[in-house]
């Protein structure tokens, strides 16, 4: 019986950090493409308003609730601790209006989360919907690519477990060895191997 760890639907800016770098890139180049995916409302977020609010301490919001700002850069969250130097807005969406005791308002953030499941979509290049999220799925991934896609990550997976290879030996492989290996295409392979890092990481 193989034990799959459970993957948590939101997850810290600092966790999420660690997740981008896993598929690529130094970690300045990390921060700033999460900022930009988060200022475009590519990822979905949720954020925790700081105890010394006097309203909403300890409240949690997200979507429409928050108003994301439209332009962000690395410097603008203490990513140690997952949340944004400065205050958001926080306020209600159309029709929420008489269950508020205040209109849009900046709020301290104590923590900042984003979606698990889009920060895995967007930045490895799976364009598959979140089933949740309502979006029509993308053609090309329907039929036999994502049983394949799915053999691929578990043979890795099993050549991991069993030793044949390590986690780092995985992840330096040349895309070309990777596909003949496992018998697939690059695009399934690099897919495949993002995925299974993903998770490795995940339960890290």
């Amino acid at each position: 019986m193989v034990c799959v760890a459970y993957v948590p639907e939101w997850e810290p800016l600092a966790k999420a950090l660690t997740r981008v770098k896993v598929f690529g890139g130094n970690e300045h180049q990390a921060k700033a493409d999460i900022c930009n995916a988060v200022s475009d409302r590519k990822i979905a977020i949720r954020v925790v308003i700081d105890d010394r609010h006097r309203l909403d301490g300890g409240k949690t919001y997200s979507g429409g609730n928050v108003g994301v700002p439209p332009r962000l850069n690395p410097a603008d969250f203490d990513w140690a601790r997952s949340r944004p130097i400065n205050p958001w807005s926080i306020g209600p969406m159309p029709g929420q209006h008489y269950g508020w005791l205040s209109g849009w308002e900046d709020r301290p953030i104590s923590l900042i989360e984003l979606s698990t499941a889009e920060v895995i979509n967007v930045f490895s290049g799976d364009t598959r919907p979140n089933p949740s999220d309502g979006r029509p799925a993308n053609l090309r991934s329907a039929g036999r690519k994502p049983r394949k896609l799915e053999r691929v990550k578990e043979a890795m997976k099993h050549d991991i477990r069993t030793g044949k290879r390590t986690e780092i030996m995985l992840r330096d492989m040349g895309e070309k060895n990777l596909a003949g290996e496992y018998d697939a295409s690059r695009d399934t392979v690099r897919r495949a191997r993002i995925q299974v890092l993903s998770e490795i990481n995940s339960r890290q």
